[in-house]
């Protein structure tokens, strides 16, 4: 039986196939990890235990080995001589969990304005990374106290 031989446009055609595919292949199997994410997910905002606190519950992911700190700001209506009530808390990067999974962080924030949050406030909470060009990894959503 004589073998068969194929134009070698037809092997070099076979050959890049078989490498796209394991290439595909390779991708699709990769770590989930292997995508650099650092996402902030604000998950619930409450009145606390007294006016001049805001209670709010953050999703956090991070890349290993990140630098960044996560800031969380809380924002309410002015009151006190036009001052809005305004609470903010920085997590230091070294307090975070860098692992590439989610954790939550459960954060009291107290205002510092002098201004006070009261139920039925309309606030607005900021939670996120800022970076040191100035921009901004995060959310920011609007909560009914």
């Amino acid at each position: 039986m004589n073998a068969m031989k194929l134009p070698r446009t037809t092997r070099l055609t076979g050959a890049a196939v078989a490498a796209l595919m394991v290439t595909a292949g390779a991708v699709a199997v990769a770590s989930p990890a292997a995508a650099k994410t650092h996402n902030v997910v604000i998950d619930k905002v409450a009145l606390g235990s007294t006016n001049q606190s805001v209670e709010t519950d953050v999703t956090y992911t991070c890349d290993k080995g990140s630098d960044l700190d996560l800031k969380v700001t809380v924002r309410g209506p002015g009151r006190v001589f036009g001052l809005p009530a305004m609470g903010t808390a920085t997590i230091p990067n070294k307090d975070l969990t860098c692992d590439y999974q989610p954790h939550a962080l459960h954060l009291k924030l107290i205002s510092h304005t002098g201004g006070t949050f009261k139920k039925g406030d309309l606030v607005g909470v900021t939670a996120g990374y800022p970076l040191k060009n100035g921009d901004f990894l995060g959310e920011q959503k609007s909560f009914f106290l």
